[in-house]
């Protein structure tokens, strides 16, 4: 056994020594990293976002009028006289060229003025380029509305801050806000937007704040992306603002007002054509001590590596303020949570305890196997979606021509008019769900196959909604094409499954039923998807233009209850297909390749109570029961709409612990941006599907 001389005790004393001046050197030298590192990774305990807490929900879609009913949906009153509205937008320039034409181009049809401020430094005093006034001929349609001022740059002296130059640089834009509003006539409104060059308001956004009187002020919540728009870090991105300008309003970049607007625009953070411009705002901006010494971080090889991998530039942490959203932007995806008692009472305890706990698992078996099986799933499982996803390009206005196609990786058909599409569906009870989806395609399908049983897929009697309601529908009567399928108990040795299969292979009989009538040459392209998933019109334009292949499954944007409750990109199962003789109607996967973003998948989305009821007892999943007849319970029920939380009580079905737990506790979603038309045009008929009605018919 080694024995401790006091001959060691210098070599020990030296070692403590070199340890203590290293650990002291490296604290030092280190010292933004570490205070970093403990405070966000200690942020959702000790801190409390800043952002405005009264969200307003927003309500739009392309081609939704901006009239007083969309005034009133948002709970505001038209405005009574538009014309004496002026709109200024103002900007600090920095070098971000690219994202200023994208921005001028979005708002140039409801901007009169954009005011811009540019200097010849950074806010750290650090001397760069005047971007805008060096090529101003890139921009020389928007001359007539551009307002431009230059402030002269110069470095740091002193006790002077990069915060107060900043400060500076947004007065110097109140002045230039207050000389162009004087020359306004008498009566004349000015609503005026704050936001950085990189915080791009929605055109649509500003057509409605225009329209509507939503008070002296409001701020406007924008989706936040990094690096480019492949990287999503949520709807974080507040500080944004529109304001009616008073006399004594100034330009601003922090809260102003509690209320927001949801969903309104775009932050795209970082955002650069150049590793240089990286360099140059690292260094140049309010936060550039974030650097703290670590000249490394200017690595254009290691800047290069950490936009392609979405990565935080400045090696942080995530700003989060709760753990929920800490841990899902941590490693962020590319948009594709008996001692001391007698020991008598102890062996009795034992017992008893053992006793309980055979019995809990004997009626519970199916709860725990799902505990069990969902939280380690990340560990053992493969997500079975298509790994080859097609990023999908579409704006309001933009045409499907051969541009778009090509834009896509595809080409453009040579004859559409050859082109025929069916959709196809099993009807259960969503009347609700049949009648967006029906207005949404209405346009672009020649057919809609619908195929309803008296039976669910567990053999329980059930009404045939849509034959009980046909007169509903009157208005596509010429378009569909139905088949009742007589349901029945199930058998000894059948499944619901088995009855679903059945159903379906119903579909590819009437399906080929159909086509069959077609004249010769003609090509058909069937929709494949369940009632609740609805694919949009856009999209179909887009797949009918262009030739995709012959297969493609589409991403869908995941709600439940309503489209209140966002889950993410995770619906993969609807497609679009070419059919051939031997095609099928199916629900399961045929390609690696999918479209992104290509509609809306709103699961358990019903008005009523029974409705979730005949669902949870009746649908191809209905062993998620267990046994377990209090989930049945109708109070338990509207509980978990309004709460968003999952009907059966299960964890989420995740395949990386990022999404596990991000979903694991939802938060209410306030955007209604982007959702089928019809349904905001008849927002008070759909109440129950927006943001903010969970409340359930009986």
């Amino acid at each position: 056994m080694a024995t401790f001389t006091w001959r060691r005790r210098p070599s020990i004393i030296l070692f403590s020594v070199l340890f203590t001046t290293a650990l002291v050197y490296l604290i030092a030298h280190n010292r933004y990293q570490i205070q970093n590192t403990l405070s966000y990774a200690t942020r959702p305990i000790w801190d409390k976002d800043e952002a405005p807490n009264n969200i307003i929900p927003h309500y739009y879609s392309e081609g939704l009028k901006i009239d007083s009913h969309a005034c009133e949906l948002h709970g505001w009153k038209q405005r009574k006289d538009t014309a004496n509205v002026k709109v200024l937008d103002s900007i600090l320039m920095s070098s971000e060229l690219d994202l200023l034409e994208i921005r001028l181009n979005e708002l140039d049809s409801v901007v009169d003025y954009f005011l811009i401020v540019e200097s010849n430094a950074t806010f750290t005093g650090l001397p760069k380029d005047t971007f805008f006034a060096n090529n101003r001929e890139r921009f020389s349609k928007f001359a007539p509305k551009i307002v431009y001022r230059f402030l002269p740059g110069y470095p740091l002296e002193g006790k002077q801050t990069a915060w107060g130059v900043e400060a500076f640089t947004r007065d110097n834009m109140t002045a230039l806000l207050r000389s162009q509003i004087s020359k306004f006539p008498s009566g004349t409104r000015s609503l005026v937007l704050m936001s950085d060059l990189d915080e791009i308001i929605a055109e649509h956004t500003v057509r409605l704040l225009r329209a509507c009187d939503f008070g002296p002020s409001i701020h406007l919540q924008l989706r936040d992306f990094m690096y480019s728009f492949e990287w999503y870090l949520g709807l974080s991105s507040w500080r944004a603002s529109a304001r009616i300008w008073q006399d004594k309003s100034f330009y601003s970049h922090i809260k102003g007002t509690e209320i927001m607007l949801a969903d309104s625009g775009w932050h795209c953070s970082f955002c650069f054509r150049t590793i240089p411009e990286y360099i140059m705002k690292m260094k140049g901006y309010s936060h550039a001590d974030r650097i703290g010494g670590r000249i490394n971080l200017l690595d254009p090889r290691r800047i290069q590596d950490i936009i392609c991998r979405g990565r935080d530039i400045f090696g942080m942490l995530p700003e989060a303020y709760s753990y929920i959203k800490f841990f899902s932007q941590l490693n962020l995806e590319p948009s594709k949570s008996a001692v001391g008692l007698p020991r008598p009472l102890i062996i009795v305890f034992s017992i008893f305890f053992t006793t309980a706990l055979v019995y809990l698992i004997a009626h519970n078996r199916y709860q725990i196997q799902n505990t069990l099986s969902y939280a380690t799933r990340p560990i053992w499982d493969k997500d079975e979606a298509p790994n080859n996803i097609i990023p999908h390009y579409d704006a309001e206005g933009l045409k499907i021509d051969s541009h778009a196609c090509e834009l896509h990786g595809w080409k453009q058909r040579k004859d559409t008019t050859s082109v025929k599409v069916l959709d196809a569906v099993l009807m259960s009870s969503e009347l609700d769900l049949l009648e967006i989806r029906l207005n949404e395609l209405d346009s672009v399908v020649d057919y809609f196959l619908i195929v309803e049983s008296n039976a669910t897929f567990t053999g329980l009697p059930k009404d045939t909604f849509f034959a009980n309601n046909r007169d509903r529908f009157s208005k596509f009567a010429h378009k569909i094409v139905y088949r009742y399928l007589p349901g029945y108990p199930l058998k000894s040795g059948q499944s619901a499954w088995d009855v679903e299969a059945h159903t379906r292979n119903t579909v590819t009989d009437l399906l080929r039923s159909r086509i069959s009538n077609f004249p010769s040459g003609t090509q058909t392209l069937v929709l494949m998807s369940d009632l609740d998933e609805i694919i949009a019109e856009h999209t179909v334009r887009l797949l009918k233009a262009c030739d995709f292949g012959t297969s493609i499954h589409l991403q869908l944007r995941d709600y439940m209850y309503s489209f209140e409750w966002y889950l993410g990109f995770s619906s993969w199962r609807a497609s679009a297909q070419i059919w051939r003789a031997n095609s099928y109607y199916r629900h399961s996967k045929s390609t690696e390749t999918i479209l992104a973003d290509s509609g809306w998948h709103c699961s358990f989305c019903f008005r009523t109570i029974p409705e979730y009821i005949m669902k949870m007892k009746g649908y191809s999943h209905a062993d998620r029961i267990g046994g377990r007849i209090n989930l049945l319970e109708p109070k338990r029920i509207q509980d978990i709409v309004c709460r968003g939380r999952d009907i059966f009580g299960m964890l989420p079905e995740a395949y990386s612990y990022v999404k596990f737990f991000s979903q694991l506790n939802l938060e209410p979603s306030k955007s209604a941006v982007g959702l089928p038309r019809y349904l905001l045009e008849h927002a008070d008929k759909f109440k129950f599907l927006l943001p903010g009605g969970c409340k359930r018919e009986s």
